[in-house]
């Protein structure tokens, strides 16, 4: 097909149509559920949340039933138990699970704020909060996390892929959506208050978010909630390793997975690796 007849298709079928074309299945399952009531979901004992019944087919099911993210929020929910006060940094909260574990599990005056680049997830995210009456915990954003502030062009992947937000490959401008960008450093400086706690889940753009939090990272010393995307980061030209390079110049050095230590070599043998990152105490 040339671009010419391709670039005339994109504008008759526009790509959130494509996208439902593509995956007939989903969106008529996804149409169904969002007609249907919410559900009373116990993700773990002694914690329910109301819910829309996609929430739990495309994000919160995973932590229920697959055993890596499962014992990603049980390390993160340990986490915040410990904690004295919490403030939380979602970045990349997507519907929002560990924001809401954060409420659940924090003192009464914990407050997360979840940050996201997709206007569905954020939308997903200020629907939950309202079913369960906590939207004064949970404060949603719509950015994407960087190392810059400014702006991104990015396009939804759709029903298909949950409704998360990719860059651009030869999409033409006017598929193209602007996403407000920031960065951790600046987002402290917007609440007016340091976090007691940082997730960060973007998808193989760990590098660039943490580039934006050195002052944050070096002078405040968070503990970080990490998703490393080890396969990603090399299918994007980038060396996982720099990360961890990046982590342990600001003075992050222990590393933990599954509650255990871990050192860096292993790390780097995972596609996909879920860490707990702190400053030697």
């Amino acid at each position: 097909m040339s671009p010419a007849l391709k670039n005339v298709l994109r504008r008759l079928v526009p790509r959130q149509w494509r996208n439902y074309l593509r995956h007939p299945g989903k969106t008529l399952h996804w149409w169904i559920n969002d007609l249907r009531s919410p559900i009373d979901l116990e993700i773990r004992p002694g914690w329910r949340l109301k819910c829309p019944r996609n929430a739990l087919d495309v994000a919160f099911g995973l932590q229920l039933y697959d055993p890596p993210q499962m014992r990603e929020l049980d390390e993160f929910i340990s986490l915040i138990r410990s904690q004295p006060t919490v403030l939380l940094l979602d970045i990349g909260c997507h519907f929002g699970v560990f924001s809401f574990a954060a409420g659940h599990y924090g003192p009464e005056s914990t407050r997360a704020i979840a940050v996201d680049a997709s206007p569905p997830a954020c939308r997903m995210v200020e629907r939950i909060a309202g079913l369960n009456h906590v939207e004064n915990k949970v404060r949603i954003l719509h950015a994407a996390v960087a190392a810059s502030v400014g702006e991104l062009e990015m396009v939804t992947s759709g029903v298909g892929s949950a409704y998360y937000m990719v860059p651009p490959t030869d999409q033409p401008a006017f598929e193209r959506t602007r996403i407000p960008m920031t960065t951790i450093d600046r987002l402290v400086e917007e609440i007016g208050a340091v976090p007691t706690v940082i997730k960060i889940d973007v998808e193989s753009y760990e590098w660039e978010a943490l580039q934006g939090a050195r002052k944050t990272l070096e002078g405040h010393s968070p503990p970080l909630c990490l998703e490393l995307h080890c396969l990603q980061l090399r299918r994007r030209g980038l060396d996982p390793a720099s990360v961890l390079q990046l982590l342990t110049g600001f003075g992050y050095s222990d590393f933990f997975s599954d509650g255990q230590s871990i050192s860096t070599d292993e790390i780097l043998k995972a596609e996909i690796i879920r860490l707990i990152v702190r400053k030697p105490s």
